[in-house]
């Protein structure tokens, strides 16, 4: 967890807000306002009033369904998780950051509001996958379901923290859900291109792709991981690494 939120981010936000459809637009115009002032007191680290005014949208019958309040009070979280002096005050900071995100995402049902922080939720979510990936190679399985589960709250299509979410449950013994949620892997795989995925998530589908192939292998269903690795041969096709891994597999 590192840089500050750029200004780039707001510029971003407005932006977006310029480019949607009127009908949204007009919708969102009574609080719209509002939510750009509290996303400034995020970038001037005024966090615990930003927090203060997102969560009162938050209670409102009005906005309570709003994502944008609790989008805030989730980056708000996360930039106070990242600051040393404050980590005694919230010392959950960050599993918080991760619960309003969650919120936001789950009323955003159109996803009309998600892309305007797009960037922000992507760094959030290398940052679980960054502690998924840790717990995995250490051999704490659970801790490495609940990291990447965290994930795919925030986005159900996310096909990297769904493989290392799968690949965790099936080390920890619980193979009824890994196979559940490997079929839910399948299902993605089948439907992206390369095109689909950040450049910060390909280390993670990377790892995720050979890690399931070698495991499907082991378990004498190779078939399975075709899809998989079909994906995989498109999506790195400069990684002379990957493609010999193909080719001998």
């Amino acid at each position: 967890m590192k840089t500050s939120i750029p200004t780039l981010i707001l510029a971003l936000s407005l932006a977006f807000q310029i480019n949607t459809g009127d009908a949204f637009a007009q919708s969102q115009d009574k609080n719209q306002d509002k939510y750009d002032a509290i996303l400034f007191m995020v970038i001037d680290k005024d966090f615990e009033k930003a927090l203060s005014k997102a969560e009162k949208y938050t209670k409102r019958k009005a906005s309570r369904k709003d994502p944008e309040p609790y989008l805030l009070m989730s980056m708000a979280y996360y930039e106070i998780s990242k600051d040393e002096s404050m980590r005694e005050e919230f010392p959950r900071a960050f599993r918080d950051a991760v619960k309003y995100a969650y919120k936001g995402a789950r009323y955003d049902k159109e996803n009309e509001v998600i892309g305007k922080y797009d960037k922000y939720l992507t760094e959030l979510k290398v940052e679980l996958m960054r502690e998924a990936r840790f717990y995995y190679d250490e051999g704490s399985w659970r801790k490495s379901v609940t990291n990447a589960k965290y994930v795919t709250r925030i986005d159900s299509e996310d096909l990297p923290a769904t493989l290392l979410k799968g690949l965790a449950e099936m080390k920890s013994r619980n193979e009824y859900q890994a196979k559940m949620t490997f079929e839910e892997a399948e299902k993605m795989a089948k439907q992206l291109s390369p095109g689909s995925f950040k450049s910060e998530m390909l280390p993670f589908l990377r790892f995720g792709i050979m890690e399931y192939a070698t495991m499907m292998k082991e378990n004498g269903e190779k078939d399975k991981a075709e899809p998989m690795l079909a994906l995989g041969q498109r999506t790195f096709e400069d990684d002379q690494e990957f493609q010999n891994f193909v080719s001998r597999f």
